[in-house]
């Protein structure tokens, strides 16, 4: 050990290796150092010990040589001196992070005021850097965002879905599309976020009780057809602007402009080779468009267009699915409405087209019967991998095409049907060389006349009470195909010779529904179903109903052999 310039320096490896090395008592080192100067130190030289840099904090450590404070300055005083340092340095980066609270909501529920704002003072407590450290960001930003696009957007949550108001309707979406279009209104201070914050502010959107809304339960007047860019009233022929208080799900897919309506050459000349001249038949044309453009079934029909082959038809269907738009339309044949799935495919939709329905017996026909009820009716039908969807039925219009004539199965209610049944005669076939490969494109540049004659129709439905002008050939195709019920079907069989009174005599109901049926088969009729048919033989004073064996039977008939 020696003493040069104030300072003592020592090997520590020869300090280590000597002997009395145990025995050297570490106080009596201390009290030899100087006690005077700040700079006198003990110079320690530790060889063992890699140099380490920290680049973050850009302080260089050295274990190489360890510097040892060698001056008499007790604990207090280097808590004095600790103390004294001066807080806002900007290399004091040792201060902890503050965390952002809000002091009021206030200035969140300002639709004045910018989002970005709003974490202004996050942002400069420092929180904009800690991308480095595994923290997470407050709840209180995503609910404070949740409220911000409550501001810019209008938002119903309805059985189990979130809609917002995207004029003129509410639609809904899936959730990638929900955090897109929040994405849209945010700051992009925002842009950033995880994805975890948006399903988060998404959440406290859906879970906001004063968005809770049974739109479901708000019916749209039956008077004001809406369109892309306006509702429309039938009565006053004006258009007025939709707000989010009209609370509407349906509207057709495109813009309405009365004053465009004067192009229709082509349109007048398609209308002209389907009826072939029969006015009827164009007022039947064009009352059933205004009733697939309406926003309600109070009619009671669905649309069935029959004809030839190359009449049209295809094109109908074509030109009725644009009108009301492609998003609006679900594609389940007429004899598949019964099967499992197809209820919740409708979900949502405006109208159900399919213009190629097969030669088929129909049946299990209650679902048609449902969708042509005319009441705002709902129905729940499982979705296929989800769970149970609610339907609103009241709102869903029927048009189906074919080149074969409607047949409904023996069991099934026809007098109801028949009351349901809309046909549009397609009656006219076109020749080759006079089609219009352009047709369609065509048509759709008159849309707004199409638009204006088939709402004036749709006026004079309304004004008639829901009920369709007569046109002799539709009526005809459908006394062929479901034959008006005979007002008294027993004595109807009497007249026919299949069955006689004999009031000792006893039948099984079953036994006289099997001989009705082969009178209809003989007059190529379309048959009652048994209920319907045994509710009406019993209306008969001189026939009584009873039990034989545990089975049903009619007293006082007999069946000719």
């Amino acid at each position: 050990m020696s003493k040069k310039d104030n300072k003592f320096s020592f090997d520590i490896n020869d300090w280590s290796s000597s002997p009395k090395s145990s025995d050297l008592d570490f106080q009596e080192l201390l009290d030899v150092l100087p006690s005077s100067d700040e700079d006198d130190n003990i110079s320690v030289e530790h060889k063992k010990q890699p140099v380490l840099n920290d680049n973050n904090n850009d302080v260089d450590v050295s274990l190489e040589t360890a510097m040892l404070v060698g001056d008499s300055t007790r604990q207090a005083d280097i808590l004095d001196l600790v103390d004294s340092l001066d807080p806002s340095d900007e290399d004091n980066e040792y201060l902890p992070m503050q965390s952002f609270k809000p002091e009021t909501n206030d200035c969140v529920e300002d639709s004045e005021v910018d989002i970005s704002d709003l974490f202004q003072s996050f942002y400069d407590n420092g929180m904009a850097k800690q991308h480095n450290a595994k923290t997470t960001t407050p709840p209180a930003d995503e609910y404070a965002t949740a409220l911000h696009m409550m501001d810019k957007f209008h938002f119903a949550y309805c059985n189990h879905q979130l809609y917002v108001w995207t004029n003129p309707a509410y639609e809904t979406f899936d959730d990638v599309e929900f955090i897109a279009m929040l994405k849209e209104k945010s700051p992009i201070e925002l842009l950033a976020q995880k994805p975890s914050f948006w399903k988060n502010v998404l959440y406290h959107i859906k879970t906001t009780r004063d968005i809770h809304i049974n739109l479901y339960e708000y019916e749209h007047p039956y008077y004001e057809v809406v369109f892309a860019n306006g509702i429309y009233n039938v009565f006053t022929g004006q258009i007025r602007e939709a707000t989010p208080d009209d609370y509407i799900l349906y509207f057709n897919r495109i813009e309405y402009n009365p004053n465009n309506a004067k192009r229709n050459s082509t349109s007048k000349q398609y209308i002209k080779s389907i009826s072939g001249g029969n006015k009827e038949v164009e007022n039947m044309i064009w009352t059933s468009i205004g009733a697939m453009l309406s926003p309600t079934t109070k009619f009671k029909k669905f649309f069935y267009a029959f004809g030839v082959p190359n009449s049209g038809k295809s094109i109908f269907g074509q030109v009725c699915e644009n009108l009301i738009g492609s998003n609006n339309c679900s594609h389940i044949p007429l004899n598949r409405l019964h099967a499992k799935f197809s209820m919740a495919q409708m979900e949502g939709k405006a109208l159900n087209l399919n213009m190629d329905t097969p030669s088929t017996v129909l049946k299990e026909l209650g679902n048609l019967k449902l969708l042509t009820s005319g009441g705002p009716d709902t129905t729940e039908d499982p979705k296929k991998y989800g769970a149970f969807k609610k339907i609103r039925t009241g709102t869903i219009t029927l048009l189906f095409g074919s080149n074969n004539p409607l047949k409904i199965a023996p069991n099934e209610d026809v007098k109801s049907i028949r009351e349901r049944l809309a046909i549009i005669p397609f009656m006219f076939s076109v020749s080759p060389e006079d089609r219009d490969p352009m047709l369609f494109e065509k048509l759709m540049d008159e849309k707004d006349y199409l638009i204006k004659k088939a709402l004036k129709a749709y006026k004079r439905l309304v004004e008639n009470n829901f009920v369709f002008p007569e046109c002799a050939v539709s009526q005809s195709l459908l006394d062929d195909w479901i034959p008006e019920p005979y007002d008294d079907i027993l004595s109807e069989m009497i007249d026919h010779g299949i069955v006689v009174q004999d009031s000792s005599n006893c039948i099984m109901n079953s036994e006289l529904y099997d001989a009705y049926l082969s009178m209809c088969k003989d007059m190529e009729r379309a048959p009652l179903c048994y209920n319907t048919f045994i509710a009406s033989v019993k209306q008969s004073s001189s026939v009584q109903s009873t039990r034989i064996n545990q089975k049903h039977a009619l007293r006082g008939l007999k069946i000719i052999a």
